[in-house]
C-alpha cells in the first residue's frame, strides 16, 4: 500500500558522508551501508527510562533475533549514541553484550556531537543534554538499500514483527 512519504530535514547526500566509528573504532558512514536495508536507532547507554532507549534497544534485539544468518548478512542494524563522550567504544560493547546484540550485523556508532545531531535531524530525532541525562524523543528508521528513508518508527513501541518483515522485504528486493 501507499504510505506517506516523510521528507527528511537533511538530504541523504549530506548525511551519507558524515564520519562515525563503530564500537571497535572502525570508521563508518551511512553511505557505506548502501546496498542493504538498514534499521537505525538513536540511543544513549545511561538512559534510565525503561520505555525509552532500553525498550528501543530490546526491540532492535528482537528484530535481529528474528533474522536468519543469511538475512543478517543482507540487513544492516545501527544504534547511534547521542552521548559520545560517555559512550566510548568499550561502553558501547558492554551495552551491546548486555542486550544480546550480534555485533556481526549490529553496529553501535559514535561520532562528534555536531555530526550526530545532523544525522538525527534527518529523522526528526533530537536530544538535549540535561545534567547527566538527556531529554530526547525516540525515533528509529528503516532505510532502503539506496539509502532513502523507507519508514520512520516513532516512539519505542513500534511493532517488531512488522519492522522485521519490512527489512526482509527490502533485502529480498536488493539481493
Amino acid at each position: 500500500g501507499q504510505g506517506f512519504v516523510i521528507e527528511p530535514a537533511v538530504s541523504l547526500e549530506e548525511i551519507a558522508a558524515l564520519p562515525f566509528e563503530t564500537q571497535d573504532g572502525t570508521p563508518v558512514t551511512v553511505g557505506g551501508l548502501a546496498g542493504k536495508p538498514v534499521l537505525i536507532s538513536f540511543i544513549y547507554t545511561r538512559c534510565a527510562i525503561p520505555n525509552m532507549c532500553p525498550l528501543t534497544t530490546r526491540n532492535v534485539a528482537r528484530v535481529q533475533a528474528q533474522l536468519s544468518e543469511q538475512e543478517r548478512e543482507a540487513i544492516g542494524i545501527v544504534s547511534l549514541t547521542f552521548d559520545p563522550e560517555y559512550d566510548t567504544g568499550d561502553v558501547l560493547k558492554e551495552y551491546a553484550q548486555a542486550h544480546g546484540a550480534d555485533l556481526g550485523s549490529w553496529q553501535f556508532w559514535r561520532g562528534t556531537t555536531a555530526d550526530t545531531e545532523r544525522l538525527m535531524s534527518a529523522f526528526n530525532a533530537w536530544a538535549k543534554e540535561a545534567g547527566d541525562e538527556y531529554a530526547h524523543n525516540m525515533r528509529s528508521a528503516i532505510l532502503r538499500p539506496d539509502g532513502a528513508l523507507s519508514r520512520v518508527l516513532r516512539d519505542s513501541t513500534w511493532d517488531v514483527d512488522s519492522a522485521a518483515a519490512h527489512l526482509r522485504e527490502l533485502a529480498a528486493g536488493s539481493m
